[in-house]
This record gives C-alpha cells, sequence and structure tokens, in this order.
C-alpha cells in the first residue's frame, strides 16, 4: 500500500506556477519557482523531503521544475527564454491571456482541450510510447 505524499499534484501546481511566471514578469528558474511553490504551500520539512520513486528527487522540486513548466511551455503559456541559461522560462501573451481570462483550475486535461499545440505534443508522446511497447 503505497503512503499518500504530503506534496500536491502535478495539476496543483500549474496555475501557481503561471502566476509566479507573472509575478516575475520576466525570465525565471525552475528552482527559484520551486522554492516559491515550497512556501506558496507552506511545505513542511518533511514535505521537502519526500522523494520521487522514479529518480530520488525531491518531489515539489520534481513537480514544479521538471514536470509543470514543460507542460504550460508545450501550451504556449510559457517559453524558454533565449538565454544561454538553461532551465529559464518566462510567461507568453497566452500565458497572460489565460490568467486574465479565467480562475478555473488548470490541469492537463484543461490544457489538453483548450490549446491544440499541448493536445498534438500529449498525442505525439502517447503514440511514441505505443511504439516503444510493442
Amino acid at each position: 500500500m503505497s503512503k499518500k505524499s504530503l506534496v500536491p499534484t502535478m495539476n496543483d501546481f500549474m496555475r501557481p506556477i503561471l502566476e509566479y511566471a507573472a509575478e516575475k514578469n520576466g525570465d525565471f528558474d525552475r528552482s527559484d519557482a520551486a522554492e516559491a511553490m515550497a512556501k506558496h504551500f507552506n511545505l513542511s520539512p518533511t514535505a521537502k523531503k519526500e522523494r520521487t520513486r522514479e529518480d530520488n528527487k525531491p518531489c515539489y522540486q520534481d513537480r514544479t521544475s521538471w514536470s509543470i513548466c514543460p507542460h504550460l511551455h508545450e501550451a504556449g503559456l510559457l517559453h524558454r527564454t533565449r538565454s544561454a541559461r538553461s532551465g529559464y522560462y518566462e510567461i507568453t501573451d497566452l500565458g497572460w491571456e489565460e490568467l486574465a481570462s479565467s480562475n478555473e483550475r488548470i490541469t492537463t486535461t484543461y490544457l489538453y482541450n483548450k490549446y491544440p499545440a499541448y493536445r498534438k505534443w500529449r498525442d505525439s508522446k502517447r503514440q511514441k510510447n505505443k511504439r516503444r511497447r510493442t
């Protein structure tokens, strides 16, 4: 039996990350975003120590920086900055529009249904995974 995570789900992080990007109004580092989310969710020291099973990273960092930013990027709400620094993002015009138009919870399903670029990306990932299994 697996224990329940103390860290919010990936979907719980999506809107707060986009709001953080808007607050920064310039580029931000994924690591800084992870720390901002730990504060946003008031994560306890125990929650911050929780690790992923796959690659033993801290869960809150993995969900923030390695999972959410790419999803928001593929939907067109964030983009990777063109600087030489890797792992930096900033909010796009579409991201600003999303924040201004709705307070709806952002989830992977929401992105899939609303943003064709995200749908195309997810479908192509599913096809690649399907080919690997056969």
